[in-house]
């Protein structure tokens, strides 16, 4: 089982319209979407969007065991869209996210994936930490920051956690946009996603945007793929479906290690890197997060 841990909200899009999101929300919807047993580790309030986000991931299979009760309201992302479905947010509700997980880990979870606020949240991201660097050795470690100033604006915070995480993290999952912001504009983008290889961390994970993604692996360096050409309707979630696919096809491959993923060839590597491109731009072609089914990136 993967257990994903981080905030769950919902996204209030320009014409009112209300979805479930958050990024390690729409991560566990994208694995239980794939068929890959998962769990959602989070505070769920009990309004009227707590009400929806619940019935959301029950009605997709996730394991809801791990979910504790918020008594605050739901936290909710305005979103704006620029011409090009590119999506700015601004976040109501998050500051007080108090998030911890058992000790020990559920004795079935093969992965942990954490990921975006949670990380920098003043009440999370040190009984985070603790999980992280006291999981067992054959459960694989997954973290994707999804740096958002609106979420935190002190980008030496996110700077901080981001690089703790990394230490400790065997596969880490960054935009370009997540680079550019923890390094500057001019940032080499590809060198620095490089540069976060390490004996534990043996798969950098690059996503690109409308270019594809590139994979830096510590034994087989770099290996890139480009996305298909796609209507993009709005590209909300579009990196949370292209995480949930390269974890479910890690999954299928039965890694739970570093050592297990540093084996992996770089043709298996290469097809996984396709589905995960493939499965965020299927994303772009829909309205809200909107990550495919098996059936659906098995027809792409």
């Amino acid at each position: 089982m993967i257990l994903v841990a981080g905030e769950a909200l919902v996204d209030i899009f320009p014409d009112g319209s209300a979805q479930p999101g958050g990024s390690p929300f729409n991560v566990a919807i994208g694995l239980a979407r794939l068929g890959c047993p998962v769990a959602l580790a989070t505070r769920i309030s009990d309004d009227g969007h707590g009400a929806l986000l619940r019935s959301a991931l029950e009605r997709e299979g996730v394991d809801t065991s791990a979910l504790r009760p918020s008594p605050r309201p739901t936290p909710v992302a305005r979103v704006s869209l620029a011409g090009e479905g590119a999506p700015s947010y601004g976040f109501e509700g998050l500051a007080d996210l108090d998030l911890a997980l058992g000790s020990p880990l559920d004795a079935r979870t093969t992965c942990l994936h954490l990921g975006s606020y949670a990380l920098v949240a003043p009440r999370s991201s040190e009984a985070l930490m603790r999980s992280f660097a006291g999981a067992p050795g054959d459960v694989l470690l997954s973290l994707d920051p999804n740096v958002r100033p609106a979420m935190e604006r002190s980008m030496d915070r996110w700077r901080s956690a981001v690089a703790g995480f990394a230490a400790r993290t065997n596969l880490l999952k960054v935009s370009e946009e997540d680079v550019r912001m923890l390094a500057g504009p001019e940032a080499d983008v590809d060198s620095i996603a490089a540069g976060w290889l390490s004996d534990r961390c043996v798969l950098v994970a690059l996503t690109r945007g409308a270019l594809g993604a590139t994979l830096f692996s510590r034994r087989h360096g770099r290996i890139d793929f480009a996305a298909p050409p796609v209507e993009v309707v709005d590209t909300v979630g579009a990196g949370d479906a292209f995480q949930a696919a390269l974890l479910a096809g890690l999954s299928l491959h039965r890694i739970r290690s570093a050592a297990a993923l540093s084996r992996l060839g770089a043709g298996t590597l290469r097809i996984l890197l396709g589905d995960a491109v493939k499965a965020g731009a299927f994303a772009c072609t829909r309205h809200g997060a909107c990550p495919p089914t098996r059936q659906q990136l098995d027809s792409l």
